[in-house]
């Protein structure tokens, strides 16, 4: 239901590869019934927020919900708008296409990562201070950290799951580690013990269990 989201160079890209069940479901549902494209810029534009906005919504009568899917509704028209004048920009300044891409994917995780901000925060107060802490807060010292374990989990897990994503690019990885018995208990030992090690075993839900 997840196909590498934060892999996208776009905003309609991502909401191809996000929750794939709700991005159709709006998709067919809410945005093709209102007209989709099919009744030029400003209806379309119109769809897009509207879509967004509902979607957001769907996710639990808050307004930061709200402001999570019109932020999402605002990217997808400022693609829509700018895709054409940037190509253009992009063709004069002959930026080769690996560059186009990477930053075009700085841009929408930084972007979705912004909106997560209202996803998960209580209320707008608590949006404002996650914000200031993310802008004003004194340089960053580890030794300040009271619960250094959590960071460093934190950074393993992440660790984990880049190589995971990386191996998942070059099929080929998985066909020769399967042919060496050995690598493959290995692999699965270090899994059995990452499991015991980082595992959240309290009872917590995973989030999407709420909606």
């Amino acid at each position: 239901n997840f196909d590498r989201p934060y892999f996208s160079r776009g905003f309609s890209e991502f909401w191809t590869r996000w929750h794939i069940s709700l991005s159709s479901w709006l998709r067919d549902y809410l945005y093709i019934p209102l007209g989709g494209n099919r009744r030029g810029d400003v209806r379309t534009g119109f769809n897009l927020i509207a879509t967004m906005l509902i979607g957001g919504l769907w996710h639990g009568a808050n307004w930061t919900f709200v402001a999570w899917g019109g932020l999402h509704g605002l990217y997808l028209l400022l693609e829509r708008t700018l895709r054409a004048p940037l190509a253009r920009i992009v063709a004069a300044l002959r930026i080769p296409a690996p560059v186009v891409s990477l930053l075009a994917g700085l841009v929408v995780f930084h972007a979705v990562s912004f909106a997560w901000i209202f996803f998960r925060a209580p209320s707008f107060g608590d949006a404002a201070d996650m914000l200031a802490g993310i802008f004003t807060r004194s340089p960053f010292a580890f030794g300040t950290v009271q619960h250094r374990f959590l960071v460093l989990r934190a950074l393993f897990v992440v660790g984990v799951v880049l190589g995971v994503e990386a191996v998942t690019f070059r099929p080929v990885w998985f066909e020769r580690l399967a042919a060496v018995p050995t690598l493959r208990f290995a692999c699965a030992a270090l899994l059995v013990w990452g499991i015991a090690l980082l595992g959240t075993f309290s009872g917590a839900n995973f989030i999407y269990f709420q909606f």
